[in-house]
């Protein structure tokens, strides 16, 4: 797939989106997580894990394409 310049500027800032809200909503969920069990003996059941890797890969996959969108509607991936 050939991109322009725009394009190109365009799907780099909306990776960078899409990678930072997945960063801060992982550490504040653990972080929580640990805040609100610390002290009691808590489990995560092993089939548990894998649903919450994929829904993190939905999650990014969908911030991705929704500031895809919103940057080509503003026309805000020129300013790089």
């Amino acid at each position: 797939m050939v991109l322009d310049e725009r394009e190109s500027s365009i799907r780099l800032r909306a990776t960078r989106i899409a990678h930072s809200l997945f960063w801060m909503i992982f550490v504040s969920s653990f972080m929580s997580a640990w805040f609100l069990h610390r002290g009691n003996e808590i489990a995560i059941r092993a089939d548990v894990l894998p649903a919450m890797v994929f829904s993190a890969f939905i999650f990014v996959l969908l911030v991705e394409s929704v500031a895809t969108l919103l940057l080509f509607k503003t026309g805000a991936g020129h300013e790089e």
